[in-house]
């Protein structure tokens, strides 16, 4: 499975970390990514330092390279994604669950095992193209992750068990301005060095992991 759009459908709960880290390495590989935050809530907004003067209701702000906007479906707004991300190589679409409507382009579920997220999961309609990842990994449910999963059609599944530096790099990545994750643990490195190679299937592996160790270490100078 390799990337056929450039428009992406992210969806769940406590993403915004695995986001972080998957954008930079992106960039250190040499693609243009925005990120259109299409939640109710925009909690996304607020892993990105405030720019003065300009809000990413209206525009673009770009925070290192990484292209933020927030684009409500709701709200009467005169700007289209089409236009506002024509000169990006990817765009990440930040959707919520209840509202993903759009299964022709590729979905990238982020989630735990909590009952409400799981219960929103299996309300989504089939797709095309899918892919889950499950933070904080315990086995507890599963079975009705696995049904779910197979429902769905989903392609590509990542386990990802609890570790509490994981968890304290993603935290970390809120507060810095480069989101340094050198240190990461296995899973998660190589679930995101196997991401990248399915959303650019253009770069070969060696140039993979050396966007990968140049983002853990602090991104771009």
């Amino acid at each position: 499975m390799g990337l056929e759009r450039k428009h992406i459908n992210i969806a769940g709960t406590g993403y915004e970390g695995v986001m972080l880290f998957l954008v930079e390495i992106l960039c250190c590989a040499g693609k243009k990514v925005l990120i259109s935050d299409c939640t109710v809530e925009h909690s996304m907004e607020g892993y990105f330092p405030c720019v003065k003067g300009l809000d990413p209701k209206n525009t673009v702000v770009d925070y290192g390279g990484i292209g933020y906007t927030v684009m409500n479906p709701k709200e009467n707004n005169i700007r289209s994604l089409e236009d506002v991300g024509k000169d990006y190589d990817i765009v990440f679409k930040l959707k919520d669950l209840r509202e993903l409507t759009n299964n022709t382009e590729l979905n990238i579920f982020i989630l735990d095992e909590r009952a409400g997220s799981i219960n929103e999961l299996q309300n989504v309609k089939q797709g095309t193209q899918s892919i889950l990842i499950i933070n904080d990994y315990t086995g507890a449910v599963k079975r009705r992750i696995e049904n779910t999963a197979e429902k769905l059609d989903i392609s590509k599944v990542y386990i990802l068990p609890p570790y509490v530096r994981d968890r304290k790099l993603e935290i970390l990545a809120g507060y810095n301005d480069r989101f340094k994750f050198k240190g990461l643990s296995r899973e998660k490195k190589e679930m995101l060095i196997e991401l990248t190679g399915l959303l650019c299937p253009d770069l070969i592996k060696k140039e993979i992991i050396k966007a990968y160790k140049q983002a853990s270490e602090g991104g771009r100078k």
